[in-house]
């Protein structure tokens, strides 16, 4: 890059009409809510003895005026006030404090001298010069020497209240007021940092404050000192006035793409809505625009739509990496119990997502659900109309497997338990109909899809007894399930492709069951050797259950048409049986709370009882080990039966006992927390699945540790032949280790530093990593972010370095908010 080039990056990237208002740093104090009980009562505003007060004669503004010495002169049509030693006058919104001062009551106007301070005004001006006038009829005035802030509120003893999320500062060597709350500020200063030295500030020869705005033309930044850039025009607010204007800019550099640039322009759209939209560029790829639009209404009401592409000028088969991926969410109450919500995503391509997504947890994600409903909801009863899209794609390439589901549209009804009239009993139901369809492709060429919209009509209604006795309880449960669909398939297994028959097909099942929890036991602990050792005294308590589930009627399993987990219902005839083990922590003694804690709205954090370690044991034993001749085998079979109790594949053959569930969680009173749930196979012996997640915090140090283990069949693509069925049959491993360590905070004054790591244990490789580093002086601060992914067999193996500047109170520029370590 030659020096011309960089020298018109730099002009034309920090050089903006408006920058965006975020506080990330600490400058002044955040905003707080004026005191409630901030008085009215001038007097009580002020440390000074009392003094006599002179009432005035009610032309204009009425003034209120202490003093330690007076002298009054008549005039032809009012008197002139000569006020000295610690002089004080109330007038309108404004206080005014001087060593001397000249008031005249005919024309308004006061001459004070000496250590002059002016307070109040609708966005609470500070201003306090050697010497000015004012006119209190005409809001006018002229201070010379000033020194000054916009946002803060003076109270008595020299306490302050921050009235404004970003307020700022200005020195000037002369400022006139032209009109309530409108300042002009000569040979000038302005920042956002605490006077007399500030970090950055701004330098003009006349700076425009009018009613929480500041602008400036022709002002040069300066930082630390050091004058760095000139500034054509500049402007900033306070408070929660929003303007649009151009944002500033995001650099970097991509080892795959190249050079990375970007620019944002910021639109308000009134006083509830706002609009950023703008584009990177990778100097190896082309313009990547972006979007996003937010809308905040009454109560729960919002909008955002967001998206982001890439227009790659290799247009190339096999080389073009170009897509968008749309998203749109929001919700609208039309009254209490009836809401409107989408929750809607498109993505053009998958290949897109994986190579240039910021997100890690994005980026490896193929599935695209959309949905969007019209609830009504009250008393426990619910009806809605739903419009969703599911897509998984299973392939980087176009010609690759994907799989498209659309309930266009889904009537629901729905009923919570409600006692019968005059009976114990209590009845539930679900009633939906709707249009599905469906389409699968697979890189052999073979394809599915249903044509149009196949009409299905579910209805679900259950009966239950709930009964208790002496701490049992005892809940029996009888229910009918009718499906009918419009058209079937041929008799087909998991592993051929379903072919449509034009000829419709009903499902009829009879269900029934019961659940046993007889009563918790549990003991006491607390000896004092036990205090001593866990901070407290302990409780343990044993909750066991049985439940019984009866299911008989699916003969027809093979010729259902697959859309959702409606279609996965077979017979069935399980017995649950499992152990849930609580063991509680009471703290006698109290303590200040500390990290997490003090999100809590307890104010004491020792001397509660928390729910310190659960761990819950479970197993199915099936009586039924075919479900009704539903298994494939060679194949997971995701059946009702087998996902209401784990979310792992392990039906791949007819079998009698699920694998043995543990779910063991551990809960700190500090708000620290780990989670470790395992799925053992008995019958296989091994480990389907452990998945530990993990939250330490204590004072600046943050640790976050996940690993996710994997052992089961993955199956074959339908039609792939035996061979391809055998070797699907054996058991596939994945193991993904997360770390992400952070020390300090993005706001917090001084080095922070923060990484995060994603980790292939199987394959002994680095899919993802990101070190951020931070520092922030009083009011602004500089962070780099280093980033590297290798994913999908290095299809993306690229390293990215990101900065970002930030002006507290005023803007920040470089890294996204999504990329982000901390």
């Amino acid at each position: 890059m030659n020096f011309r080039w960089f020298w018109f990056i730099t002009l034309f990237s920090l050089c903006h009409p408006q920058v965006h208002a975020q506080v990330v740093t600490t400058q002044l104090p955040p905003a707080q809510a004026a005191a409630e009980a901030l008085p009215n009562d001038p007097a009580l505003t002020s440390s000074l003895p009392e003094a006599h007060v002179v009432p005035q004669t009610p032309r204009g503004t009425p003034v209120t005026m202490r003093w330690d010495h007076l002298t009054v002169r008549s005039l032809p049509d009012g008197n002139e006030y000569l006020l000295d030693g610690h002089v004080v006058l109330y007038y309108g919104q404004y206080i005014l404090h001087a060593d001397h001062a000249t008031y005249n009551d005919a024309t308004g106007e006061i001459e004070a001298h000496g250590h002059l301070m002016v307070d109040g005004g609708p966005d609470d001006e500070h201003i306090v010069a050697s010497h000015g006038s004012v006119n209190i009829y005409q809001n006018t005035a002229d201070f010379f020497d000033v020194t000054g802030s916009l946002g803060v509120r003076r109270v008595k003893h020299n306490q302050v209240v921050f009235t404004s999320l970003n307020p700022y500062l200005i020195t000037g060597k002369e400022v006139r007021q032209l009109g309530k709350g409108h300042y002009l500020v000569l040979q000038g200063t302005m920042t956002a940092c605490r006077l007399p030295r500030p970090d950055w500030r701004f330098y003009a020869r006349r700076i425009e404050l009018n009613h929480g705005k500041a602008q400036a033309a022709n002002a040069s930044f300066h930082l630390f000192g050091i004058p760095l850039l000139y500034v054509p025009y500049v402007k900033h607010e306070i408070g929660a006035n929003r303007t649009s204007g151009i944002l500033l800019p995001v650099a970097g550099n991509n080892s795959t793409y190249g050079a990375v640039v970007g620019e944002s322009v910021y639109l308000t759209l009134g006083r509830s809505a706002d609009l950023v939209a703008g584009t990177l560029y990778y100097s190896n790829r082309g313009p990547a625009p972006f979007a996003t639009f937010r809308y905040r209404g009454r109560g729960d009401n919002y909008a955002q739509v967001r998206f982001h592409s890439l227009l790659d000028y290799h247009t190339e088969a096999g080389n073009n990496l170009g897509g968008i991926d749309f998203f749109a969410d929001g919700r609208y109450d039309f009254t209490p119990y009836t809401r409107a919500v989408i929750d809607a995503e498109y993505l053009s391509s998958y290949l897109y997502r994986l190579t240039f997504e910021q997100n890690y947890a994005a980026a490896i994600n193929s599935e695209v659900q959309s949905q969007l409903y019209l609830e009504h909801e009250r008393a426990g009863f619910s009806q809605a109309i739903h419009f969703n899209r599911y897509e998984n794609f299973e392939s980087v390439s176009p010609e690759g497997n994907e799989v498209r589901i659309l309930h266009l549209p889904q009537v629901d009804l729905d009923a919570e338990d409600h006692q019968l009239p005059g009976l114990p009993v209590e009845y539930s139901f679900h009633v939906s109909s709707g249009a599905l369809s469906r389409y699968d492709y697979n890189p052999f060429g073979t394809a599915f899809r249903t044509g149009a919209e196949i009409p299905r009509v579910d209805i679900w209604p259950a009966l239950n007894l709930p009964m208790h006795f002496d701490g049992w309880n005892f809940r029996p449960e009888f229910a009918v399930r009718d499906t009918w669909y419009d058209k079937s398939q041929r008799p087909a297994t998991l592993t051929q492709f379903p072919r449509l028959v034009g000829a419709p097909i009903n499902r009829l099942d009879v269900e029934a069951g019961f659940t046993l929890r007889p009563p918790v036991v549990g003991r006491d602990f607390d000896q004092r050797w036990v205090q001593h050792l866990f901070g407290g005294e302990l409780r343990h308590t044993l909750s066991p259950m049985l439940q019984y589930r009866y299911v008989s009627g699916i003969d027809n399993f093979n010729r259902i048409l697959r859309f959702d987990d409606t279609e996965v219902a077979s017979n069935t005839n399980e017995l649950e049986y499992g152990l849930t083990q609580h063991l509680y922590r009471r703290t006698q003694k109290p303590r200040p709370c500390t990290g997490a804690a003090l999100l809590h709205p307890q104010k004491n954090c020792g001397t509660h009882t928390v729910d310190w370690l659960t761990w819950r044991v479970a197993q199915k034993y099936y009586f039924d080990s075919t479900f009704g001749n539903a298994v494939t085998p060679g194949t997971p079979n995701p059946l009702l039966a087998t996902l209401d109790f784990t979310g792992v594949d392990f039906l791949e053959a007819p079998r009698h006992y699920s694998p043995v569930i543990s779910r063991f969680k551990w809960t700190a009173q500090s708000g620290d927390s780990a989670e470790w749930d395992i799925d053992y196979d008995t019958k296989a012996g091994r480990l389907l699945s452990s998945n530990v997640y993990t939250n330490f915090e204590h004072g600046n140090y943050h640790l976050r540790l996940g690993d996710a283990y994997l052992n089961t069949v993955t199956g074959a693509p339908p039609g792939t032949g035996l061979r391809a069925l055998v070797q699907a049959s054996k058991p596939t491993a994945y193991n993904q280790l997360n770390i992400t360590g952070i020390y300090g905070s993005q706001s917090r004054l001084g080095f922070n530093t923060g990484a995060s790591t994603g980790y292939d244990l199987e394959r002994n490789g680095l899919q993802y990593g990101a070190v951020q580093a931070t520092y922030n002086w009083n009011c602004c601060g500089f962070s780099f972010e280093l980033r590297r992914f290798s994913l999908a067999n290095h299809l993306r193996n690229d390293t990215e370095e990101l900065f970002s500047f930030t002006l507290a109170g005023f803007g920040s520029t470089g890294i996204p908010h999504s990329a982000r370590v901390f």
